[in-house]
């Protein structure tokens, strides 16, 4: 069998009862879920403090599930997802990692929201970013520009963030995170649209990570209306068609990339992953 089927296959961790060491770290490290009751920062607070944003990220962690994402074999990369904007029906959210260059993805999303209410509200847009490395890798600190009703945001990191948690999938593997926000107000009735754009290098996994990897993450308890993502690729980018995860999702897959729709989805913590041998590379054995 060639190494390129042998580490194609993608290992599904935390189907089985964890322990409970994994149960902690699982914790730590599930699906991120906003719970309680809904945020909002009076005017005088328009930039949250420190205590205000860890008591969030401790909020959403306590309530994460304990199955954690699949997550490629031996991985080490940076991704992005589904943003947070609690309080609001959620219309749509498309989303389009571009994969055609040989060392970047380029993901753009555009998420319409609305506030179905006769009341002004106040929420926080917080938008993932994410690292899985080993203990040395530190929190990310990729660019994020995001778009509110087509004006620019000022997105803020937390500090004080901690500097990863271990991941029982192997040995060495560390999660890290550091995401960024900000608030917005939707008036009584008014429909919203937020704009993300984001660029990371192709991650690297599978065997002596030979092989390079896209992620995008779907976590949230929101029930979205409409969503769609694909992943383009084609050009130097790959010699064969990539294999799209999760694999029971039904992906559209042609010569120019993978496309699903979903319709009244809601996120369960998905990790949707691209993996491919870059252009060139030779199949051994």
């Amino acid at each position: 069998m060639s190494l390129m089927k042998r580490h194609a296959k993608t290992k599904i961790w935390g189907l089985s009862e964890p322990s409970q060491k994994g149960r902690a770290s699982l914790l730590r490290h599930g699906r991120q879920r906003s719970v309680g009751r809904p945020i909002f920062l009076p005017d005088r607070h328009l930039e949250p403090s420190r205590t205000s944003i860890l008591k969030m990220m401790l909020t959403a962690t306590l309530a994460a599930l304990l199955l954690a994402p699949a997550i490629p074999e031996n991985p080490s990369f940076d991704y992005t997802g589904l943003p947070s904007i609690p309080n609001v029906a959620w219309k749509t959210h498309g989303v389009q990692i571009d994969m055609s260059t040989e060392k970047v993805a380029t993901i753009t999303s555009t998420t319409v929201v609305k506030n179905e209410t006769a009341e002004l509200i106040k929420t926080l847009v917080t938008i993932p970013r994410r690292r899985i490395g080993d203990a040395n890798s530190g929190n990310p600190n990729f660019v994020v520009k995001a778009l509110w009703n087509n004006l620019p945001i000022n997105l803020k990191s937390g500090t004080g963030l901690p500097k990863g948690d271990k991941l029982d999938i192997d040995k060495k593997s560390y999660a890290y995170r550091s995401d960024v926000f900000e608030q917005v107000v939707l008036g009584p009735g008014q429909t919203c649209s937020l704009k993300v754009t984001v660029s990371i290098p192709f991650g690297r996994c599978g065997y002596e990570q030979k092989q390079k990897v896209a992620a995008y993450l779907f976590e949230g308890t929101q029930s979205i209306g409409l969503t769609s993502i694909s992943y383009r690729y084609g050009g130097p980018t790959v010699f064969r068609l990539p294999e799209a995860n999760p694999g029971d999702w039904g992906w559209q897959v042609g010569t120019a990339g993978v496309f699903k729709r979903l319709e009244n989805f809601t996120p369960k913590g998905e990790l949707t992953y691209i993996t491919f041998y870059p252009g060139g590379f030779e199949k051994i054995g």
